[in-house]
């Protein structure tokens, strides 16, 4: 009885052995040969170009329409060039003029696509300085640099002279 549960034990330990080494060689065979089970290797040359754009505005300009004297002014106006825009891109401008007296500072905030935008002042009494920012926003968060012009102007009703500076 010895002799048989001995060859019992001895049989099942080499079926196990077996399938041990046979798991082994299954799993980490072909890994250890090539690498990965999944293997392969292809490559592919492209060539172009690229060329960063540029969104900022050039050659600001401020005119008055001041006629006498420098005197009869009641309008500034900004004219400026475009960036060199790629293909279809279509360009928003953000104008901000920050007016500022004596002891206070009054904003507006305009946009456009064109090119020129005319800043009348509404109030009917005031002594300021004009500061106007133009700056380009074709879509999204991008922006270019601003560029600045300035003015002074001295209104009664309907304008003394405003003037760019």
């Amino acid at each position: 009885m010895t002799g048989r549960t001995s060859r019992r034990r001895s049989w099942r330990l080499t079926r196990l052995l077996l399938a041990v080494v046979a798991l082994l060689a299954l799993v980490a065979g072909p890994s250890a040969v090539n690498g990965t089970l999944a293997s392969w290797s292809d490559s592919e040359a492209s060539q172009g170009e690229f060329q960063a754009g540029s969104l900022n505005i050039s050659d600001l300009k401020c005119s008055d329409n001041s006629v006498l004297l420098n005197l009869l002014g009641s309008e500034l106006k900004l004219d400026w060039q475009p960036p060199p825009q790629v293909g279809e891109m279509k360009i928003t401008y953000k104008v901000t003029v920050v007016k500022r007296r004596l002891l206070t500072s009054t904003t507006y905030e305009f946009t456009t696509t064109d090119t020129s935008i005319t800043f009348k002042d509404p109030s009917l009494l005031n002594i300021s300085t004009y500061e106007m920012t133009v700056q380009a926003m074709p879509v999204g968060n991008w922006t270019g640099n601003s560029m600045t012009a300035n003015g002074h102007g001295v209104t009664i009703v309907l304008g003394l002279a405003l003037r760019c500076n």
